[in-house]
């Protein structure tokens, strides 16, 4: 539900309660100690950071928690309950570390895709003191890949392919993916997680997905860290990710 100034309240169907309300201010309609306190938290992370701050929200839950964003064309702070808790910061692709560069690029190569698909930009998330690393690669038919990068090492983290998922994003339900077997579906991400994520999935268990999310598979093994992949309807894998 909107109000003035597109002012949100989100209802909970079954309850007829308000478990949302959003603001959207103007910067200088925020408290001033946390627009201070978001610009510090930017400028920590990049000393280059000086801009100010020209969109701003205010987001009340119905637990308590509040949620504040503040926004530029290329940074973005998000605080709960007034504290710092997520920074996002746009980069040209030029200006982006060397050796998460050097990450990205590898998985381009091993998709295939180096020649055909570009980097021109890539943004920084820094939250719960770790940093990660997003980029899209576009080709020139407006296919595209999405990375994820790690801050601290450069090593791939994520990856999707816009054109293996084409068909495979509507209409999910788990009579379109029951075929897919368990053990068929481990054989096939085995080769692919070597290759891009140096993870062996011998002796990983599966879990899968339901309803909408049926065609998710979660790989897991104790003490080693957990894949996550997505099938298009042919039984191919267009997303994977890592969770430590």
């Amino acid at each position: 539900m909107s109000g003035e100034n597109n002012n949100q309240a989100t209802i909970n169907k079954k309850t007829g309660e308000i478990d949302r309300v959003t603001l959207f201010l103007k910067t200088d309609e925020v408290d001033e100690t946390l627009r201070k306190a978001a610009l510090k938290a930017v400028q920590e992370l990049d000393p280059s950071q000086t801009a100010s701050f020209d969109e701003a929200q205010r987001s009340y839950y119905e637990d308590g928690e509040t949620l504040t964003a503040l926004r530029n064309k290329s940074v973005s702070v998000i605080l709960m309950d007034d504290k710092v808790d997520v920074i996002r910061l746009s980069y040209s692709y030029d200006k982006v570390p060397p050796t998460v560069k050097k990450g990205a690029e590898k998985l381009l190569q091993l998709l295939n895709a180096s020649k055909s698909f570009k980097i021109t930009e890539g943004n920084l998330t820094f939250a719960k003191n770790k940093s990660s690393w997003g980029f899209r690669a576009l080709s020139k038919d407006d296919k595209n890949i999405q990375i994820g990068i790690d801050g601290e090492t450069g090593a791939i983290t994520s990856y999707f392919v816009s054109s293996a998922s084409v068909g495979s994003l509507l209409g999910i339900n788990d009579n379109k993916y029951r075929k897919f077997k368990n053990d068929k579906v481990l054989a096939s991400a085995k080769p692919q997680v070597k290759k891009v994520f140096g993870i062996d999935l011998t002796g990983y268990s599966v879990t899968r997905g339901n309803g909408e999310t049926a065609n998710l598979f979660t790989f897991t093994k104790s003490g080693e860290p957990s894949v996550r992949g997505f099938i298009n309807e042919k039984g191919e894998f267009y997303q994977f990710d890592i969770k430590e």
